[in-house]
């Protein structure tokens, strides 16, 4: 290990402890749980838990939780099987009484869960991109139900910006990170940068500067994109061009299908435009 790793180690080490022992964020996590099973008894969740000894943790107090409502909880983790891992995703899926999925950064890689009504943040990586995955798992094409987002985040300075630089400035879940990518990897150096310099002030100063960045680069990014290349790289000429369009007018009024066939034919790659809601919830227990 570099010496300059070993300083920043020792300097994360007090936000990091500090939340791990955060009982009240798991607390807070499992009475809202509860209270959203009572409101919506077949709902189900997708949570997603950095830490390992967060996810067993919060599963046993889940357990409990759920018992009452004869309902389970499962998990997905490094710590499983392969077969295992797919057991619990299949319960998940197609089990009326597994209400909650338990997922380590594994569950954010190559899975499909739309049964899902919620993806729940219990903690937020230091990685964009990361997040995005996240709530790719429920947002997918075809999804007929809006996205609900659940981020819990206590008022430490570290993670309470690093949860505004998520859900405010870079509005992940209502807007994607195309685009951004270099972007988001410049943030996310500048913001460890910032959060082991241990001065709330230099967060602060940074992230007012944040947003406009963002912003900046998305308008630059768009005003790139050449609407005519569409059809130039397909080598459609005016009059097919048009029947494709008529087509998607006259027919698209019966569903979604024909502007999926539509785009096939054109090479062009549809994504949902339905915005989630999102909720960020504080330790306090407070929905914003």
């Amino acid at each position: 290990m570099q010496p300059n790793e070993k300083v920043l180690l020792q300097e994360l080490d007090e936000p990091i402890s500090h939340w791990q022992k955060d009982e009240q964020r798991l607390y807070t996590i499992c009475r809202w749980i509860g209270a959203q099973l009572e409101k919506e008894p077949r709902a189900k969740l997708l949570v997603f838990v950095e830490q390992p000894e967060t996810l067993q943790t919060l599963q046993l107090q889940l357990a409990a939780e759920l018992n009452r409502r004869r309902l389970r909880v499962a998990g997905l983790h490094v710590g499983m099987s392969v077969k295992e891992r797919e057991r619990a995703a299949h319960n998940f899926t197609h089990s009326e009484t597994t209400a909650v999925l338990l997922c380590d950064q594994l569950g954010g890689e190559g899975r499909s869960f739309q049964a899902a009504s919620w993806v729940v943040h219990v903690d937020l990586p230091w990685d964009l991109g990361a997040i995005e995955q996240r709530i790719g798992r429920l947002d997918r094409m075809g999804r007929e139900q809006a996205t609900r987002i659940l981020s819990i985040s206590s008022t430490h300075p570290v993670e309470s910006s690093w949860s505004q630089l998520v859900w405010q400035h870079a509005e992940l879940g209502t807007r994607s990170l195309a685009g951004l990518q270099f972007l988001a990897e410049e943030l996310q150096r500048e913001m460890v940068a910032n959060a082991t310099a241990g001065r709330a002030s230099l967060l602060t100063g940074w992230l007012a500067k944040v947003r406009a960045r963002i912003m900046d680069e998305r308008q630059r990014q768009s005003e790139e994109q050449d609407p005519d290349q569409i059809f130039d790289r397909q080598r459609f000429d005016a009059e097919e061009a048009q029947e494709l369009i008529d087509e998607l007018v006259v027919d698209s009024v019966v569903g979604f299908p024909p502007l999926g066939d539509w785009a096939k034919k054109t090479g062009i790659v549809l994504k949902s435009t339905r915005e989630p809601d999102i909720y960020d919830v504080d330790v306090g227990g407070q929905t914003r």
